[in-house]
């Protein structure tokens, strides 16, 4: 760890201790809550995959702790029971089994799990049989073989058994016979296509991992009683039923509950607590009630068991008391009355409980908990009732949506931290807020605005008009909107006596524009607009236009020419020299341009970012490779020998022969693989890291060097580091072009520089375009530099041949 990590651990510790002291003062005495999830694997498996989430809990509520317990069906039914536990995570046949004999507050919150690429909070069953089959319906099912997982499996077995029972088949009496394969569920699949079984029953999802694992091939299967009007993104045969419900039990405190769901709420899919526990995160909770129907129905636990009275157990229940009944009717009929009264206000009280519940979990789902201003959610929402007011009552408005993205915002919460960014973050939204409360009471008094935290430093601003404006007016409107809500970041923010200037790029879209506008539409239209902000520089208000919805059709057109362009040699690599601050040269890095017929030589953002979206890349990458290692044979044959970098993207590291393709290439040009640095990115380390690791140390030793390009710009690039067998550090030209000029991109790039020198690793300074950058870096560490000051892009077999 660095001395800056260090130091600022110490400091979290050093608040943590306060903390617990002045909770100590408060007379608020520290508490350890026990939170039980279902094992249905070993337990020590179970408690490595949930501890994150008992941790990341834990910070939730200062002060207390989440301690973690994994266990079977049984021994987590004993804990409920004994009291040991405050929370449960378990299924949804297992929840309504102990709703059913304990007191318990509701679900506070639903799992979110990844199903072939799908984010999902439900599940369901799926029957089917082979397309060569004469089952045509679930009617055909009677009297037939059946594969299923197990009879206690929701979407393995009783989903499709309660939808059979809807068609008049009660399983399994009614079924020539029930083969029990047990896990995984890709027996069932495998007893179908034996000819084992005339059926098969698997949870939804299974038939396509099947598939995409190479073996199953769906077409050979006729899926029956398929739901194709739910958005189920997967094979459905059932009813949806929700995933594993986050459950408080009653003695739990009200606040704490909130606190634990507002957590649970916010935990996002792509932090390690989610990659850990393999899950999506979780979501406001679902409806378990169809689970209890299923299980009434089906006579499942707890609902298994007939309830027999007879006389003797009444007698034997309420003899005292039709004896003291007998001598004593006036006391009881006293007592029944205040019982009845006491009863009543405690279902009056119960019923204000489950309406104060609601309106928390509403404001969860609806409003962002850092800032307090309504959320994605809400947004889309209110412009889904927008347009349904417009299409459905004929009442055409005009109204403007405005998306607000912070300017450098990503930089500073590094070199300040995440405290510091949330601060600035509330600080933003109430400027925001205030401007639009200040909007609203203008003379301009026939519209409403809301204001809206979409993400991160993302913003918008809704303003509703209760008419429709002209063409001019609304152009006038959206001109004033726009400087009064630039004047938001005029006025430098202060932090600590500290002021500090901001500014935002901007985009907005006045909607509808035709009969056939809708949400996505106008979303769509505004991220347009906000992508060409973003080009223009810092500071910008751009209006969509007509034209700009144009880039996505070049888009369209870059994706269907690329091909053709990497077949038939339109692309050329350009070199641009890495030299020492002496003006010697040191290396260089290949750039690929791409000599389009028509549009003249096209720069990599033009196509790039198309290839990035698919497979396109791969086989860019591959004709990058063969290129390069062209262009260092013809040094060779020149006596030129010098190093080149090239860039190799995360699609293309990925690929399963990734390793043995790019050494038999080296291979057959008989080039020296010490001579070629291959230059990856952040968002490919933190992806399957063990995988990064085992093929980055295999390329190592054969001879590649390794570097990390635009160090500083992606995610927990330090507590990587050490892990990785790299030789360089390339640092982003967005930090490089600020060091003299700004203090936060100063203190980055010497951070930056000092934890290359502590690791022994050579660092690149990308985009030197002036004296004094040159002079700031030269001043702090022996660096290699690579930019315009010394040398743009060159065509490469001009560049090489000038060397010679």
């Amino acid at each position: 760890m660095s001395g800056t990590g260090c130091f600022v651990f110490y400091r979290f510790r050093q608040a943590l201790g306060l903390l617990g002291l002045l909770l100590i003062s408060l007379g608020i005495e520290a508490k350890t809550f026990t939170l039980g999830v279902l094992s249905p694997r070993p337990v020590a498996i179970t408690e490595e995959r949930w501890q994150p989430l008992a941790d990341y809990l834990s910070k939730a509520l200062p002060g207390h702790e989440i301690q973690l317990k994994a266990a079977n069906y049984k021994d987590l039914d004993a804990l409920v029971t004994s009291g040991e536990l405050d929370f449960v995570l378990t299924n949804p046949s297992h929840y309504i089994h102990i709703r059913y004999h304990q007191e318990l507050s509701g679900a506070l919150a639903t799992l979110l799990v990844e199903d072939q690429g799908h984010r999902l909070s439900g599940f369901g069953g799926v029957i089917f049989t082979l397309k060569t089959s004469n089952v045509q319906t679930l009617a055909d099912l009677k009297n037939q073989r059946l594969a299923a997982v197990s009879s206690d499996s929701l979407g393995g077995y009783q989903a499709q058994a309660f939808e059979l029972m809807q068609q008049g088949i009660r399983l399994p009496e009614e079924a020539s016979q029930l083969l029990l394969t047990g896990m995984p569920h890709d027996l069932a699949v495998t007893a179908v296509l034996k000819g084992q079984a005339d059926a098969g029953f698997v949870r939804t999802g299974v038939l396509e991992a099947l598939q995409a694992e190479g073996r199953l091939d769906l077409n050979k299967l006729r899926i029956l009683n398929p739901q194709t009007d739910r958005g189920f993104p997967l094979h459905l045969s059932t009813h949806l039923y929700p995933e594993w419900p986050f459950v408080a039990l009653a003695k739990v405190d009200d606040d704490i509950s909130r606190r634990i769901a507002a957590a649970l709420l916010m935990l996002k899919a792509d932090s390690s607590v989610a990659q850990a526990a393999h899950i999506q995160g979780f979501a406001i909770p679902a409806d378990y009630a169809p689970v209890e129907d299923l299980a009434r129905a089906l006579r499942l636990p707890p609902y298994d068991q007939p309830f027999q009275l007879t006389f003797a157990d009444i007698w034997a229940q309420w003899k005292h008391w039709a004896l003291i009944l007998l001598s004593s009717l006036a006391v009881l009929l006293l007592a029944g009355s205040l019982y009845l009264l006491y009863t009543n206000r405690k279902l009056t009280r119960s019923h204000a409980e489950i309406k104060a519940m609601a309106q928390r979990v509403h404001h969860l789902a609806y409003y962002d908990p850092l800032t307090g201003l309504s959320n994605r959610l809400y947004l889309n929402q209110t412009l889904d009732e927008i347009f349904a007011t417009n299409h459905h009552e004929y009442k055409h408005t005009s109204n403007l949506l405005i998306f607000i993205n912070l300017d450098r915002f990503k930089v500073l919460n590094l070199a300040r931290g995440n405290n510091f960014g949330d601060q600035l973050l509330k600080a933003v939204a109430e400027r925001l807020h205030q401007q639009s409360a200040a909007l609203d009471t203008q003379r301009f008094g026939y519209f409403q605005t809301w204001v809206a935290r979409l993400n991160a430093d993302e913003f918008a601003v809704l303003v509703a008009f209760n008419r429709k404006l002209s063409s001019e007016m609304e152009w006038q409107l959206g001109e004033s909107m726009a400087q009064q809500l630039q004047a938001c970041f005029q006025e430098p923010l202060e932090f600590d006596g500290e002021q500090l200037s901001l500014s935002a790029r901007m985009a907005s879209s006045y909607f509808p524009d035709s009969p056939q506008d809708s949400t996505e539409a106008v979303i769509r239209r505004v991220n347009t607009a906000l992508d060409q902000a973003r080009r223009e520089g810092g500071g910008r208000f751009v209006f969509f236009e007509a034209p700009m919805g144009e880039q996505a059709i070049q888009h369209f057109q870059i994706e269907k020419e690329l091909p053709h362009a990497i077949r038939n040699q339109e692309l050329c690599l350009y070199l641009q020299p890495q030299m020492r601050a002496s003006g010697q040269l040191a290396a260089a890095e290949a750039l690929v341009r791409w000599q389009h017929p028509e549009k003249g030589l096209l720069a990599p953002g033009a196509f790039i970012p198309v290839a990035e979206e698919s497979n396109l890349i791969v086989d860019l990458g591959c004709w990058v490779v063969a290129e390069a290692l062209r262009l260092l044979k013809l040094a060779d044959e020149k006596n030129l020998s010098f190093e080149l970098s090239i860039n190799i993207s995360a699609r293309h590291f990925h690929q399963t022969n990734f390793v043995s393709w790019i050494k038999d290439q080296v291979y057959a040009s008989g080039v020296s693989p010490q001579r070629l640095t291959l230059e990856i990115t952040e968002s490919l380390i933190i992806d399957n890291l063990d995988e990064v690791i085992s093929k980055m140390q295999e390329l190592r030793q054969f001879g590649f060097k390794f570097s990390i390009d635009d160090f500083g710009t992606g995610y927990s690039s330090l507590s990587y580091l050490k892990h990785l067998p790299i030789h360089e550090l390339k640092i982003d030209k967005s930090f490089v072009q600020d060091v003299s000029t700004d203090a936060d991109s100063a203190a980055l790039v010497e951070t930056i520089l000092a934890v290359a020198e502590k690791m022994q690793l050579q660092v690149v300074a990308e985009g030197v375009e002036t004296l004094e950058q040159l002079q700031f870096l030269c001043n702090r560490a022996e660096i290699l530099y690579q930019g315009y000051y010394f040398s743009k892009p060159q065509p490469a077999e001009e560049w090489i041949n000038s060397l010679a």
